[in-house]
């Protein structure tokens, strides 16, 4: 069974490599956040409020990359710029949200995805907002 972290609408699911498919895809690694040195991993719509890893409270010799998968098609190619995978090297990453508790995630790749709700009334699907 795949380890899975939520913290309230962001899912992390463990994965061996991207997209878990037969489609080689070719990948970019960032290493590093933002010029505030944190990597963000969900805006946060309502609140203004971030899930983010923080680089300057990473233990020594972790580091926590972006991985942005190649795309191609009729309307060019290139690096989607929003990440969809994260790596964590060197020692367990803590996620933070000021709404709620610190998520310590262990070293490896991760998937992530927004989780999403479903409304029987209207019948339709959308993603959590918080």
């Amino acid at each position: 069974m795949k380890q899975k972290y939520q913290q309230g609408d962001v899912l992390l699911v463990a994965v061996s490599k991207p997209l878990e498919s037969n489609i080689k895809t070719e990948c970019k690694i960032e290493k590093g956040g933002d010029k505030e040195g944190k990597v963000i991993l969900a805006l946060g719509e309502a609140t203004g409020h971030h899930h983010r890893f923080e680089l300057n409270k990473l233990d020594p010799g972790v580091t926590v990359s972006t991985v942005h998968e190649r795309y191609g098609g009729y309307g060019g190619s290139g690096y989607r710029r929003d990440a969809s995978y994260y790596l964590i090297e060197g020692g367990p990453a803590t996620l933070y949200h000021e709404e709620h508790n610190p998520l310590t995630v262990p070293p490896g790749l991760y998937r992530r995805t927004i989780i999403r709700e479903y409304d029987h009334i209207s019948q339709s699907s959308r993603e959590v907002w918080d």
